[in-house]
């Protein structure tokens, strides 16, 4: 994940019209990955932690109510990804486009 944030904003700021389209574009794809990344990171993988120490014997009583919490957030950062997919997409289309009209 790194290097994909790594290369998008790279992509972005190699984007030649710092006003145009596909570079606004760009930045949202970036903000988003981060934004996915930081769910992961903040959200599911604690929780992911605190999972792996459970056993048998040491399950919660709300073990339910933390696998929901893991599911919205796993939900929510699956859309988020999705967004900086379809942000990136369009980017780069809105970026050959504007190339073809000065070409």
């Amino acid at each position: 994940m790194p290097a994909c944030i790594f290369f998008m904003i790279l992509w972005t700021w190699l984007v030649p019209d710092k006003r145009s389209t596909a570079f606004f574009l760009g930045l949202v794809a970036c903000s988003l990955v981060v934004i996915a990344l930081l769910i992961t990171l903040l959200v599911e993988v604690p929780i992911d932690n605190q999972i792996r120490t459970w056993t048998v014997q040491t399950i919660p009583a709300d073990w339910t109510e933390l696998r929901a919490r893991w599911q919205v957030f796993h939900a929510v950062r699956t859309f988020v990804s999705l967004a900086s997919l379809a942000s990136l997409i369009l980017a780069v289309l809105s970026c050959k486009q504007q190339r073809r009209i000065v070409v």
